[in-house]
């Protein structure tokens, strides 16, 4: 009995298809403008929402228990990266993480005046989440910092206790928070040869990174938690700006096309 066979190439051709379709359907998307927008009464009551939580949360405070400081309990990649206190790293990182968090305003000089106003909201509410969620992730899980462990060897310690609060890092969530969103506008509003471009997204990017590290160095955090800090912030800070583009094609300020070449796609398939 002759049986009926499918080649691959046959099963194949519905994949094909369906991929043709997409590309036909979304080229002209990808290749539109990219277009910051607000709207009045949303962003209102976001912005609102943001700075009432970030406020709220200025109460939430770590378990004030007494917590276990047995080095040997710490996870093997955080005891890479162990130190004491001190004090020059940690105010080093407090300016470090404002410079990050003010270099985002120098883009109200290279994208048009229409696109610095929505920016501006944006950002608003990007920092004051990215607050609120660092405070309430410190609540939540309580974790002494390295330098509670390496005191008795160091000998030294902040002036302010805080000796439990160290996940995540709440500087590196704010810089990455302000790296990421400076960073996606800048890519989306920026135009590819702008003379801005590059060194704005290399030094915004280097300093976060700085942040970081300068905050492992400290003895004020474990490795991981300025790993959740830059995750968290760097969620925060691409988000919110993405959620407020719309593809639509207007032509504001300097706009960055992603061009997609339908032709070839197809002819591929």
């Amino acid at each position: 009995m002759a049986c009926d066979t499918v080649t691959p190439m046959a099963r194949a051709r519905p994949v094909r298809s369906f991929l043709l379709l997409a590309v036909l359907a979304l080229g002209p998307v990808l290749a539109a403008p990219a277009q910051l927008s607000v709207s009045l009464v949303p962003d209102s009551i976001a912005l609102a929402d943001g700075t009432l939580l970030a406020l709220a949360s200025l109460g939430f405070h770590a378990s004030t228990q007494e917590m276990p400081v047995d080095i040997d309990k710490v996870n093997g990649f955080d005891r890479l990266a162990v130190f004491g206190y001190s004090k020059g790293l940690d105010v080093a990182s407090d300016y470090v993480a404002a410079a990050t968090a003010a270099l985002p305003l120098a883009l109200v000089f290279a994208i048009s005046p229409d696109q610095s106003v929505a920016a501006g909201v944006i950002y608003a509410e990007v920092m004051t989440h990215a607050f609120f969620a660092k405070n309430t992730l410190k609540l939540l899980f309580p974790r002494v910092r390295p330098w509670v462990y390496m005191a008795p060897v160091s000998g030294s310690a902040p002036e302010v206790f805080e000796g439990n609060d160290s996940f995540p890092s709440g500087h590196a969530t704010l810089a990455f928070a302000a790296a990421a969103f400076s960073i996606t506008v800048a890519l989306l509003d920026l135009p590819a040869d702008s003379p801005w471009l590059v060194p704005f997204t290399v030094t915004e990017g280097s300093l976060a990174l700085v942040t970081a590290s300068f905050r492992v160095f400290s003895g004020m955090h474990f490795l991981t938690d300025v790993l959740a800090g830059a995750a968290v912030g760097t969620a925060i800070g691409l988000a919110l700006p993405l959620v407020h583009t719309g593809w639509t094609g207007g032509s504001i300020g300097a706009p960055r096309s992603v061009a997609v070449p339908v032709s070839l796609f197809s002819f591929a398939l």
